[in-house]
């Protein structure tokens, strides 16, 4: 009797069609989750191949994140203002449109940031490094968003990458 290891159990056997058979069914349970690259996840343009997802479907916080991307750190400080003039240049160079984010949105940019949603994202990172590492369970998207100010989260992959078998 011999012992076949798979990424989930171990699968005992008594015969190679029995190997062959049990193999296959373990290699068809596989996936495997195609990550795009940070710079092509960084660097959507809209209308492109890459782009399927409509910009009014992408989470608000992609488009904070690009603007606050373009903001010096050190420079200038992040008020309502600043951030809506370099909001102004990013949606021209994104090719959407500027009533895509309010000045609500950038509200959160403006302020400290809060304990509890550190440690609601923290959370969320340890969970997928454990997921990564013992291979169970299938991986969420490839960015997560979380709404503070409305207790949303938002899993997206971008560009689309699909789980494939």
């Amino acid at each position: 009797m011999c012992n076949i290891v798979g990424i989930y159990h171990t699968l005992p056997c008594c015969s190679s069609l029995t190997v062959s058979l049990r193999c296959s069914l373990l290699l068809s349970l596989l996936k495997v989750a195609n990550y795009s690259s940070l710079d092509a996840c960084l660097n959507l343009r809209w209308p492109s191949a890459e782009s399927e997802i409509l910009p009014r479907h992408v989470p608000k916080g992609y488009f904070v994140m690009q603007v606050l991307r373009r903001c010096p750190s050190n420079t200038s400080p992040l008020t309502l203002q600043h951030l809506k003039s370099v909001w102004k240049d990013v949606a021209g160079d994104l090719n959407v449109d500027e009533s895509l984010l309010t000045d609500e949105d950038f509200l959160c940019c403006c302020g400290s940031s809060s304990p509890s949603v550190n440690a609601i994202l923290g959370g969320v990172v340890s969970q997928e490094i454990v997921r990564a590492i013992t291979g169970k369970g299938a991986p969420h998207g490839n960015w997560y968003y979380f709404n503070g100010l409305q207790c949303t989260t938002t899993v997206e992959w971008l560009p689309n990458s699909a789980i494939s078998s």
